[in-house]
C-alpha cells in the first residue's frame, strides 16, 4: 500500500529506508531501490528534509515511487494520481503498466474515469458501501457517468438569453 511506513517528521530519506525496509529490503537491494526511488521522484536534496516540509505533489511523488521500486504481488493506489504535475503522471502511468505487464495485480481507487479507462481492464463500481456494477471497465465508466449524468441522448440544449445592461 502506498505510504507504509512513512512518517512526516522524517526526512525522505529515512522514510525510504523505513518503507523498504517493511518490505524486507537490505543490503544491496536495499541501495540499488534507494536509486530507482531517487532517479524517480527527482526530489534531489529535498529527501534530506522532513516530509512535513513537502507540498502534496512532493510527498506523492516519494511515497509513489517507493511503493513501486520493488514489485509486490499486490499494489493499492488510492487516488494518489491525483497529486502532481502531468509529466509525473505521464511517468507514474508508465511505471503501473510495467507492473502490470510484471504480474503484478494494480487495484486503482480512483474517481478519475480517463485513469480507470487507461489502467484497467476491470472495474467495480461502489456507491456507500454497495457494489452497484462489476464487469469490464468501460462498461461501468459508461454506466457510471450515465449515472452521474444522464444518458447523453437525453442531453438539450441550453439556450441563455442574453440580456443588455443598461
Amino acid at each position: 500500500n502506498i505510504g507504509l511506513g512513512f512518517h512526516m517528521e522524517d526526512t525522505g530519506y529515512k522514510n525510504i529506508k523505513s518503507s523498504l525496509s517493511c518490505s524486507g529490503l537490505f543490503g544491496k537491494k536495499l541501495r540499488a531501490c534507494i536509486d530507482d526511488i531517487k532517479e524517480f521522484c527527482e526530489l534531489g536534496n529535498y529527501l534530506y528534509q522532513p516530509m512535513k516540509t513537502y507540498s502534496l505533489g512532493m510527498q506523492s511523488r516519494l511515497m509513489f515511487a517507493t511503493a513501486t521500486a520493488v514489485t509486490p504481488e499486490i499494489l493499492i493506489i488510492d487516488e494518489m494520481l491525483g497529486a502532481g504535475d502531468a509529466y509525473f503522471l505521464a511517468k507514474s502511468k508508465r511505471r503501473i503498466t510495467e507492473l502490470i505487464n510484471s504480474g503484478c495485480t494494480v487495484i486503482v481507487v480512483s474517481h478519475s474515469m480517463s485513469q480507470i479507462l487507461e489502467l484497467c481492464d476491470e472495474a467495480i463500481w461502489i456507491d456507500n458501501g454497495v457494489v452497484r456494477m462489476n464487469s469490464d471497465a468501460f462498461s461501468v465508466v459508461k454506466s457510471y457517468e450515465e449515472f452521474l449524468y444522464g444518458p447523453i441522448q437525453s442531453l438539450k440544449e441550453n439556450k441563455y438569453e442574453t440580456k443588455e445592461i443598461p
